[in-house]
């Protein structure tokens, strides 16, 4: 004889899931952290500065800082930076360096445009990068 859940029961289960949904996660909640940014200055200078200045503002290569960088990536993830810089970057050798030294240099990134540390690493796995939201502006709630 088979069992059946009530109705009731059956939409409560349905309904889990979205009701217990992460909030959001933004640049502005501190996803990298200090150690990040040591190891990422080695890598920028040897395999990023030569294109992209020594502040990241610029040389032969676009700005990874200020008003352009961040109006060309609001409203885009973590994930999709990291994605874009570890298909493209080094511009002579991409996809070059490890998944973390990718995550490094993006920590970095969003370290010189000001988005707050944290304890936690950024990790180098784009899936859970795609997850935080790149936003320039400071969200109320944050």
């Amino acid at each position: 004889m088979k069992r059946y859940l009530p109705f009731s029961a059956l939409l409560l289960i349905c309904t889990l899931p979205a009701a217990q949904a992460a909030e959001p996660r933004s640049v502005w909640d501190g996803i990298y952290n200090a150690a990040q940014i040591k190891r990422a200055a080695a890598i920028y200078a040897t395999k990023c500065e030569f294109c992209h200045g020594q502040n990241l503002t610029a040389g032969e290569a676009p700005p990874l800082t200020g008003a352009d960088f961040l109006a060309n990536w609001t409203s885009y993830s973590v994930g999709d930076l990291f994605e874009k810089t570890r298909n493209t970057m080094p511009a002579t050798e991409p996809k070059s360096l490890s998944a973390q030294e990718y995550a490094d240099l993006i920590a970095l990134m969003l370290s010189v445009n000001k988005f707050p540390a944290g304890t936690a690493e950024l990790p180098g796995a784009a899936d859970r990068l795609k997850q935080i939201r790149i936003e320039a502006a400071k969200p109320a709630s944050k």
